[in-house]
């Protein structure tokens, strides 16, 4: 497989190599969902950025990703709301005691195992 580049300045740009990917002088854009929410088991998207609203305390869980195979896929949490807590949960049941949101703007950055998902960043207010 080629090297595929993608430029700001030049466009679509192939080499050939090993193969892989490159963007370069762009930013990724990732999908976005807002979702708004009271109660438990509430479904969030396994895609790009989720931002929870809710009225309560509550857990959001993270679908699993189409390509469950595939590990290291990412997925970003925003907490909207100051009040109650947010628990994320993946669709296998786990419950990091770490993905435990509290305040406005609380977020964490999880990452798909391969069989499920796991927070690597987590910034509490």
């Amino acid at each position: 497989m080629p090297n595929v580049k993608y430029s700001a300045e030049k466009g679509l740009i192939t080499s050939s190599g090993t193969g892989g990917f490159t963007l370069e002088g762009v930013g990724l854009a990732l999908d976005a969902e807002t979702s708004t929410s009271a109660g438990n088991s509430h479904p969030i998207s396994a895609n790009g950025v989720s931002t929870v609203t809710a009225g309560d305390n509550h857990t959001a869980v993270i679908a699993t990703p189409k390509q469950a195979s595939l590990a290291g896929q990412q997925k970003l949490v925003i907490k909207a709301t100051a009040d109650n807590t947010l628990t994320l949960q993946d669709a296998t049941g786990a419950v990091p005691t770490t993905a435990i949101l509290n305040g406005e703007n609380d977020f964490a950055l999880l990452v798909w195992t391969g069989s499920r998902w796991f927070p690597i960043v987590k910034n509490i207010t």
